[in-house]
């Protein structure tokens, strides 16, 4: 009877601490304009045995997983597939998998990364709205100054071009 309940407890243990998972993401590659486009289907899948792991996926702001991971840029040519981001739900983020006993965590962190730097965007422009209402004032006058500019120019050469006729 007690090696019966032994092997119960030991039988549930491992069953409560085993997991899998299996998901499936599609995405379309770059294409140009006269060319059919390609188009993946990535099937991700595992299993965990004796262990607390949590799979998540995701798609986060990619200057924020290079800070998270304190990662370089890749060069062009070394990315597994080059897929067109205009085509994308998510454009502009990157694809992240997660295993990891705190994968909820890390995924928490990733978003406050990006939320952080969409913060200090707007703080940076509210900062320097006054540079960029100078920067448009200067626009205006240089656009003025070229107008006046273009003016005097036609002006001068039909007056030349009078004075030419008239000596002739």
């Amino acid at each position: 009877m007690k090696a019966k309940i032994i092997t119960f407890i030991i039988m549930t243990l491992i069953m409560i601490s085993c997991s899998t998972f299996n998901e499936v993401h599609y995405f379309k590659d770059g294409n140009k304009s006269n060319q059919i486009p390609n188009y993946y289907k990535v099937n991700v899948y595992g299993h965990t045995f004796l262990s607390s792991s949590r799979y998540m996926s995701g798609y986060f702001d990619k200057n924020a997983i290079n800070l998270y991971f304190n990662e370089i840029k890749q060069p062009e040519n070394a990315k597994f597939l080059n897929f067109n981001k205009a085509d994308s739900i998510e454009s502009g983020n990157e694809l992240v998998l997660l295993l990891s006993s705190n994968s909820k965590a890390i995924s928490n962190n990733l978003g406050m990364l990006s939320k952080n730097q969409t913060v200090l965007n707007s703080i940076g422009f509210i900062l320097q709205k006054d540079k960029y209402g100078q920067n448009q004032q200067i626009s205006y006058l240089n656009k003025d100054l070229n107008l006046q500019k273009t003016i005097l120019t036609v002006t001068v050469d039909s007056y030349l071009k009078k004075i030419d006729e008239k000596s002739e």
